[in-house]
């Protein structure tokens, strides 16, 4: 009998608590347009869709049809063209990348390189800004930074603004939504917030309070890098170029061993000979012999990399170019 109570006051307590969800969801209440607890970031379109677009600078960013958005000083062309191969008489420093070479104190400190990064919307458009570059710089050396979680971005055709991104059909990956319509608004599904909210709960109480443990979709992910990697090291051998590679992770994974992309990523680029600058290999050691903690290479302003860790990262990174004179 005390069962029998108990299921119907649990039922009746799940549904006004949906009743409530659902009438705060049609507010313009800013939790539930980044409703961290009911999706995963890493892992869910609806935790994106959920939220609005980003108000483009117009001042400083450009629409890109295959990139997205794109700053007005970077020219990067709209289509690409196998045709074009310019050989250059003095060898060039190639930076591509994301949020971690796109950053404004990065780009202070590594001001002497071009510096095609894009904003931070996966791997997928890191490999497509090169792909739309790469016959300019026929024998350079090409570097491409990335944070590990840029990974888990190319599964999403929207983030901060729509995206092109990847399927896998037939062991072969295929482009969707060339070009990008950034004004298309993404279709807001209805949703059981009760039920999301409970999985959310489970999964974060299981996994240390941490979205960043899931391993949702994680066989694509993984056979995306290896796309990624083969094509970057073929294309790069078929223009003559050096290839670079610089991970970079967030704060709470210097002294830890628990992101499962950090062994992943790392082994496959060994296993292709990949000449691969770990920076939180770097800070580690930088944080042992000098006797500093963790915050000590983070901005507090955006959890980029401030000036101490990338003067360590661009003398680690000079060293690193010696072998290519």
């Amino acid at each position: 009998m005390f069962f029998k109570k108990f299921i119907y006051a649990f039922i009746f307590l799940i549904f006004l608590l949906e009743i409530s969800f659902q009438a705060l969801a049609s507010t313009d209440l800013n939790f539930f347009k980044k409703p961290i607890l009911f999706f995963n970031p890493y892992c869910d379109q609806d935790y994106w869709a959920r939220q609005q677009m980003t108000k483009i600078d117009e001042d400083v960013y450009t629409y890109h049809p295959i990139l997205s958005i794109i700053k007005k000083n970077k020219i990067i062309p709209h289509t690409f063209d196998s045709n074009i191969k310019k050989k250059n008489i003095n060898k060039e420093i190639i930076f591509y990348g994301s949020s971690f070479i796109d950053h404004k104190i990065f780009m202070r400190i590594f001001k002497d390189y071009k510096n095609y990064a894009v904003k931070s919307y996966g791997l997928d458009q890191i490999y497509l800004s090169y792909k739309l570059t790469k016959n300019n710089h026929y024998g350079d050396t090409i570097v491409i930074g990335f944070l590990l979680e840029d990974l888990d971005r190319v599964i999403f055709n929207s983030r901060n603004y729509n995206k092109i991104n990847f399927s896998k059909k037939e062991g072969d990956f295929i482009l969707n939504g060339n070009p990008v319509d950034i004004k298309k608004k993404i279709e807001k599904k209805n949703y059981f917030y009760s039920f999301h909210l409970f999985k959310s709960l489970f999964f974060l109480i299981s996994n240390n309070y941490d979205y960043k443990m899931s391993n949702c979709r994680i066989n694509f992910k993984k056979d995306f890098f290896v796309y990624f990697i083969e094509n970057l090291k073929k294309e790069a051998k078929q223009l003559n170029q050096n290839l670079i590679i610089i991970t970079f992770n967030f704060k709470d994974d210097i002294n830890e061993n628990k992101n499962w992309r950090y062994s992943f990523i790392k082994n496959l680029l060994l296993e292709n000979n990949i000449n691969h600058i770990d920076t939180k290999k770097l800070i580690e050691t930088h944080i042992k012999k000098n006797n500093l903690i963790k915050d000590d290479f983070y901005s507090y302003d955006d959890l980029h990399f401030n000036n101490l860790s990338n003067e360590i990262l661009k003398k680690n990174f000079l060293d690193v170019i010696e072998q290519y004179k």
